[in-house]
């Protein structure tokens, strides 16, 4: 036996995935979400000076977003010690909430809000392609 199959539009597909197609849409979808990390990431973390938080930085390298601080008690904040639990802030909340660092609880949050933002990347990719 022998079957012969064709997929009709592959020539449209393979031109629709192509880099030049993409590769805007998705730099701005990185930049966005990047963005709303730092955002998200600055919100959660708890204030007692406010130079943790001040410190939030965001930094793109060609196609990555690099979200990081310098200084160095972060890692205290973000992983705890046999002393502290990590901590964050919910958003217009004063309370700290322990267990989960500022960035680990962005990266929470993410989660719930990914399918939006690939949603609008693919969008951007439908409109480019006209």
């Amino acid at each position: 036996m022998k079957f012969d199959f064709k997929i009709i539009g592959l020539d449209l597909l393979k031109k629709k995935c192509e880099k030049s197609t993409i590769q805007e849409p998705v730099n701005e979808g990185i930049r966005k979400i990047a963005i709303w990390m730092q955002k998200t990431v600055m919100v959660s973390t708890p204030v007692d000076t406010g130079r943790l938080r001040s410190s939030t930085t965001l930094q793109f390298i060609g196609d990555t977003a690099k979200i990081g601080t310098n200084v160095q008690y972060a890692q205290y904040v973000e992983y705890g010690t046999k002393y502290m639990e990590p901590r964050y802030v919910k958003e217009g909340g004063s309370g700290r909430i322990l267990g989960t660092g500022p960035f680990t609880r962005a990266m929470e949050l993410l989660q719930g809000k990914i399918k939006d933002f690939l949603n609008e990347i693919g969008k951007a990719i439908e409109v480019k392609f006209g």
